[in-house]
């Protein structure tokens, strides 16, 4: 009977063991992706540009490199959203105005989340303001209070 207390014990202590070792192993090879993010509504990609803080809606395209954002690939987790062609972040503020700057460690303006609602379609969250961002109808995007039936604030993304 001690036995197989002892057993178990062991067996119980290299599973935790084998566990930690995983999710260890797991969170050590996480990669940032580089991926395009398209408004759900107008189907367009987020573009940066290489020389201002402008941000357009444009038609997706696999070799424009200035749609491409890389970010952390990890669904409801804090990032940073790099444009792959610039290196600027995508930046926000109180007023709900959305551009590209040269990335800050210190700005919390520049954190986002994407966030992947359960069976649903992701939206882009600031995490200093709490808001999401939107394409508006003009082809400029803003921060605008979470709305979780407006299709312009979510995006597909590939």
């Amino acid at each position: 009977m001690r036995l197989k207390k002892s057993s178990f014990g062991a067996g119980a202590v290299l599973a935790v063991v084998a566990l930690l070792s995983s999710t260890a192993t797991a969170n050590a090879t996480v990669e940032s992706k580089s991926q395009r993010f398209a408004n759900w509504t107008y189907q367009q990609c987020v573009q940066g540009d290489a020389s201002n803080a402008n941000l357009y809606p444009r038609t997706c395209s696999t070799s424009v490199r200035l749609q491409y954002w890389t970010w952390s690939g990890v669904f409801n987790g804090n990032t940073k959203l790099v444009n792959l062609a610039s290196g600027h972040c995508l930046d926000s503020n109180d007023a709900g105005d959305v551009y590209v700057l040269k990335c800050d460690a210190g700005s919390h303006y520049q954190v986002w989340q994407v966030h992947l609602p359960s069976g649903g379609t992701p939206w882009i969250v600031n995490t200093q303001t709490h808001r999401n961002l939107e394409q508006e109808a003009n082809g400029t995007y803003k921060t605008m209070p979470p709305n979780q039936s407006e299709l312009r604030q979510r995006f597909t993304i590939g």
